[in-house]
């Protein structure tokens, strides 16, 4: 079960951040930032996840992750995306968020095809 919620949120991260990017691309923040929340949402639950936690509440989150070890780069990178979200920040995040997820052992987001069965 942990594989597979390791993969849906993987995929709902890197999928609603392309989204989001797209959304900018068209001019529609409002459609942006609300596709991005939840994929920074979804990024949230898979660094609990991955760190073998339950998901803070989410009025806890930064403080929840920087106890877990969660660095401190990955969090600026998060909030730097949702404060200003760019398609630059979006994919330095996705890099940031594969750089933790190998850093913690994780090599599920590696293999693409494998990744969508």
């Amino acid at each position: 079960m942990r594989k597979t919620r390791l993969r849906v949120h993987y995929l709902e991260f890197r999928f609603g951040s392309s989204r989001a990017g797209k959304g900018l691309d068209r001019c529609g923040t409002l459609n942006a930032r609300l596709i991005l929340g939840e994929s920074i949402t979804a990024l949230v639950k898979l660094l609990f996840l991955v760190k073998r936690s339950w998901p803070s509440t989410r009025h806890w989150s930064t403080e929840e992750l920087e106890l877990l070890g969660v660095g401190p780069d990955l969090i600026a990178a998060i909030e730097g995306a949702l404060l200003s979200p760019e398609k630059a920040r979006l994919q330095a995040l996705a890099k940031e968020a594969d750089r933790f997820l190998e850093g913690q052992g994780e090599t599920f987001h590696k293999n693409g095809q494998k990744l969508m069965q």
